[in-house]
């Protein structure tokens, strides 16, 4: 059974896209394991993660909102999504 690389792919799909800088909204741990940042740097994307309030507030979208079934809180989506953009982000993920 093929196994698709879902972070080599979306690095690749959003270089083909024309971005020039990723934004990796994700959990502490993805981010720690560098699992987008190394396909990024794999075909010369840059790329940014929020910054720490901004990436307390994805934690709590995925793990206190998402997972619980809850309705997303748009305002700490945006508020990550605007930190990213801040960092020069033209997409993100």
């Amino acid at each position: 059974v093929p196994v698709l690389n879902m972070p080599r792919l979306t690095a690749a799909d959003a270089k083909a896209a024309g971005c020039h800088k990723l934004g990796i909204l994700a959990t502490d741990g993805t981010l720690l394991a560098e699992t987008y940042q190394i396909a990024c740097r794999d075909i010369g994307l840059e790329w940014a993660a929020p910054g720490e309030q901004a990436q307390r507030g994805i934690m709590s979208i995925i793990y206190d909102e998402i997972k619980q079934g809850k309705r997303v809180d748009m305002q700490l989506f945006n508020a990550a999504v605007d930190d990213l953009h801040a960092q020069g982000c033209d997409m993100a993920v």
